[in-house]
């Protein structure tokens, strides 16, 4: 089974008072484009994948990791920088795949 998340291309740079609106409504699509992959999976196979816990908790520390470094420790260009070598990855994985 093969997934890619979409998560990151639904963040847009935000500024400014609408922060905390984008923000729960990202959170809310996120919450629930996962929820439907999973009754999906669960629908067809019959069975969540035995290693769902273990990538729950991978994801919930990568999480708290990512929320301390950008609120504490690291700037904004930096995290640009970041995305952007994420973002070649990624599309080098979609080009390979296809």
């Amino acid at each position: 089974m093969s997934s890619r998340g979409g998560a990151v291309f639904a963040e847009r740079p935000r500024s400014g008072d609408d922060q905390p609106d984008v923000a729960s409504a990202e959170d809310a699509f996120i919450l629930a484009n996962s929820a439907s992959g999973r009754a999906g999976n669960i629908a067809r196979v019959g069975s969540l994948p035995t290693t769902l816990w273990v990538w729950t908790g991978i994801v919930t520390v990568g999480g708290l990791i990512n929320s301390e470094l950008g609120s504490r420790r690291v700037t904004v260009s930096t995290f640009r920088r970041l995305l952007g070598i994420v973002l070649l990855v990624a599309g080098n994985k979609l080009v390979g795949a296809i």
